[in-house]
């Protein structure tokens, strides 16, 4: 008994606890129903039951809606990596055109220190003992080797900490406001050519997402990796 009540007394005092935000998503939800209950009011009484529930949603961010869709759907049983890596891509696919991209020529559309979500094939796969096919990864710097004529990103891939009591979620959130701060086991190098479907990740929603087990690591036979093998703390 003491270890439970030790366990919630350090649960309520970390804002990135399971604990707290499961708070912050059952706040967003009562801001959710206010929002809805004043459209509703303002909508005659025929107004589609479908239209009502998306609108009801559009002020929560992408983790808390692929966790309501989740909640939906499986309740509280379990949901594969392929399925939340699904509902990522669906969601940040769905907010991309609120990104600006046209002064990003330079860095072919991605906006250095922010944080992109991409599918990646490895360019020297035999090179690394492992790789992850999905990473979520802040993107550092980029450089050209005019000689191979190659273009290369440095990235902070956050899928290499463990997803533990929100660890990388605090994590993700101190390299978002920090140039300086980056776990070396984080660090990777991605060749542009080897990156499709870059999906930018809301600098608000970094903690949120970061904790979904949305990565595919493998090694340079093509087998898959337990994450379990790989995370760091």
């Amino acid at each position: 008994m003491i270890d439970k009540l030790g366990k919630l007394l350090r649960d309520i005092q970390d804002p990135n606890s399971q604990y707290n935000r499961r708070l912050r998503f059952e706040k967003n939800l009562k801001r959710n129903q206010k929002a809805f209950d004043k459209y509703k009011k303002s909508q005659s009484s025929s107004e589609d039951v479908d239209e009502t529930e998306e609108v009801s949603e559009e002020i929560l961010k992408p983790s808390e809606r692929i966790l309501l869709r989740k909640n939906r759907e499986f309740g509280g049983k379990f949901a594969s990596t392929e399925w939340y890596r699904g509902a990522v891509v669906s969601e940040l696919e769905q907010i991309q055109g609120n990104y600006d991209t046209t002064d990003l020529g330079d860095t072919f559309g991605f906006e250095i220190g922010k944080f992109y979500s991409f599918n990646y094939d490895a360019l020297y796969p035999d090179r690394y003992p492992f790789w992850d096919q999905f990473p979520l990864s802040k993107i550092l710097t980029m450089d050209i080797d005019n000689e191979k004529g190659t273009i290369y990103f440095l990235g902070a891939n956050i899928h290499y900490l463990t997803p533990d009591g929100g660890y990388r979620g605090k994590v993700a959130i101190n390299m978002l406001n920090s140039m300086n701060y980056v776990p070396d086991v984080c660090l990777h190098t991605y060749v542009l050519s080897g990156i499709s479907n870059p999906l930018r990740v809301p600098d608000d929603d970094v903690d949120g997402l970061s904790d979904f087990i949305t990565e595919s690591f493998v090694d340079n036979k093509g087998k898959r990796v337990s994450p379990n093998k790989v995370w760091r703390t």
